[in-house]
């Protein structure tokens, strides 16, 4: 045949059974480290990644405003750990934590237009002002209560952790 397949097409010998993959115990403390609102919220009171407020966010986008970098944010861009009466710290029912992803649009800023920041801001706005009702149990008629609005903390590479800072490159 003018066509060679063989080194495309394996040979019986080079079939080999796939191994099992080892499996490892991962404790409940290790999984909690990953997954536990107690563990963020003491990480991100540490300091060296901490969370952004949400309505800062949503507040940023409306002014006009580019997000600058950790380095350059302001105090009252990041997420107060104490509720709004600032009177005791929030619980883990009161906030809703989210993370965004995305590619940088240059290697000095990942957001230099605002781009993210609107489509980010609106959906979190759209996201923090939803209304919520409860199902209360055992009622007849259905009842429903409103299920009380919760403060929002995102992760935000940019503003979340520390940038390195290049000032030749940085107008």
């Amino acid at each position: 045949s003018p066509y060679d397949l063989s080194p495309v097409v394996p040979r019986q010998h080079d079939v080999r059974q796939a191994e099992e993959p080892a499996t490892t115990h991962v404790s409940a403390t290790e999984r909690n480290k990953f997954t536990s609102f107690q563990h963020l919220k003491s990480v991100a009171k540490e300091g060296n990644v901490v969370l952004v407020d949400g309505e800062w966010l949503v507040k940023m986008w409306k002014d006009g405003k580019k997000v600058p970098c950790r380095n350059e944010a302001p105090p009252e861009a990041f997420f107060n750990w104490m509720t709004r009466c600032g009177t005791r710290e929030v619980r883990e029912d009161e906030v809703q934590v989210v993370s965004i992803s995305y590619p940088w649009l240059t290697k000095e800023h990942p957001d230099p237009c605002g781009f993210h920041l609107s489509v980010i801001a609106e959906v979190l706005e759209m996201f923090m002002n939803l209304s919520v009702k409860k199902y209360i149990a055992d009622t007849y008629p259905e009842q429903y209560e409103d299920v009380p609005r919760k403060q929002t903390a995102v992760f935000w590479d940019w503003l979340s952790c520390y940038q390195a800072y290049y000032p030749d490159t940085w107008s």
